[in-house]
This record gives C-alpha cells, structure tokens and sequence, in this order.
C-alpha cells in the first residue's frame, strides 16, 4: 500500500499531510527539524517513505531503507521533491 501511494507523486505533490493520512494512515514516527520543518516515516514490510512538510504541505518524500531506523537516515531514492524557486 505505501509502495502504490507514493509511487505516484500526483497524490500527494504539494498537498497536506491530512491527504496522506487518509491514503495510507498517521505515520510511525514524527519529528520536527529546523526551520519549521515536519517530518513524517511510514515503515511498511519492504519499504520506508520519510515526507517532509514546511508550511503545510509536502516538500520531499523519500524512499529510505526499512531496516535503516536513524533519525537521520539517508534516502535511498527521492520521489518527489517541491521544484526550487517562488512558491
């Protein structure tokens, strides 16, 4: 499930964590970095997705490694992330 959701940016491209939860459920872990920044990591089976929200919406969604349960873990792969310049 979490595989088929994020695979497909248009779900969740700049939208509120709220389309998310909806989609696939709350996160397994939540944590607030710098600059305002949310981050939320759903840990399924076979994958991991790390979103991070500034603002409201959705700004990265990442595919980590499940086993990989750092705090800072890196990304194996960027799904989607917000195009730099004016919002």
């Amino acid at each position: 499930m979490l595989s088929r959701f994020f695979l497909n940016p248009e779900h969740y491209a700049a939208q509120s964590e709220e389309v998310v939860f909806r989609a696939v459920g709350r996160p397994d872990i939540y944590d607030d970095w710098d600059f305002g920044r949310l981050v939320y990591r759903w840990d399924g089976q076979h994958i991991a997705v790390r979103v991070i929200m500034q603002g409201g919406v959705i700004i990265c969604v990442e595919r980590l490694d499940p086993s990989d349960k750092r705090r800072f873990a890196e990304a194996l792969e960027v799904l989607w992330e917000r195009p730099s310049g004016p919002i």
